[in-house]
């Protein structure tokens, strides 16, 4: 939540690039109603805003390059006036009071726009917590943890409405019984870990103008006939994006 800095101090700005940035309840003085809170750029005539979160609707940004509040011409992929859905925002230091550390508030929901969101042009592969990236990168300094603890949406009807990202596959655990080893005798059967859930999607709905969803599952995504994207909206797939485990190995 910091507001972005009016220049930069030694380098032209026909060279600033903005990716992968949040920028959410920015403050001019004690009010965040202000059009400038967020972004706000002296001089140039050039700037590359891509896959960014802003906090106003997307007609409070100039696209003409020269105004203050513009994000130029090239601006791509940007979220607009929708909320990042952090982990804990009245407490976004986390338990520990540091930011930066595994319990910060800022980390990512699940159902969080910004997942899958971001570009991984001129980006870092691992985020602050030294996590990898995954093939579709999120907005922002947190790579969401772990997106293959999947839920199950097989059929989704009009919930395109919404923005986020929706998965399908989920873990569970059942008790199997096991041959006996031949030379370890044993008692009783074990735990182990299963995929329930069919990691697969079919949608039928409408993606509305200013929205943007993400349908990530690990093994088919369906659009039956209906679905649509309206203009001004971002819908995009993510196959095999949530890992679907068949099974896991049994601990002896």
């Amino acid at each position: 939540m910091e507001r972005s800095i009016p220049t930069i101090a030694g380098a032209p700005i026909e060279l600033c690039k903005v990716y992968n940035n949040i920028f959410y309840k920015n403050a001019i003085g004690t009010t965040t109603a202000s059009t400038s809170a967020d972004f706000y750029i002296t001089g140039g005539n050039a700037r590359d805003f891509r896959n960014n979160i802003l906090q106003f609707a997307s007609s409070q940004y100039l696209t003409n390059n020269s105004s203050s509040n513009s994000i130029g011409s090239t601006a791509a992929n940007n979220l607009f006036a929708v909320n990042p859905l952090f982990v804990s925002e009245p407490n976004l230091l986390g338990p520990d009071g540091i930011g930066g550390t595994a319990d910060d508030g800022f980390r990512l929901q699940r159902t969080s726009p910004a997942v899958n969101a971001g570009t991984y042009s001129s980006a870092p592969s691992f985020d602050i917590l030294s996590n990898s990236r995954y093939t579709f990168f999120d907005i922002g300094a947190y790579e969401f943890q772990p997106k293959e603890a999947c839920p199950d949406n097989r059929y989704i009807a009009d919930v395109p409405n919404e923005a986020g990202t929706y998965y399908a596959g989920i873990q569970g655990s059942i008790t199997v019984g096991l041959p006996e080893p031949p030379d370890t005798p044993r008692v009783s059967a074990e735990q182990a870990t299963t995929a329930i859930g069919d990691g697969h999607i079919t949608s039928i709905g409408t993606v509305v103008t200013g929205t943007s969803v993400v349908y990530d599952a690990s093994r088919s995504i369906t659009l039956l006939p209906g679905f649509q994207a309206q203009t001004g909206a971002t819908f995009r797939t993510n196959l095999k994006g949530c890992p679907f485990f068949e099974s896991s190995p049994v601990q002896k």
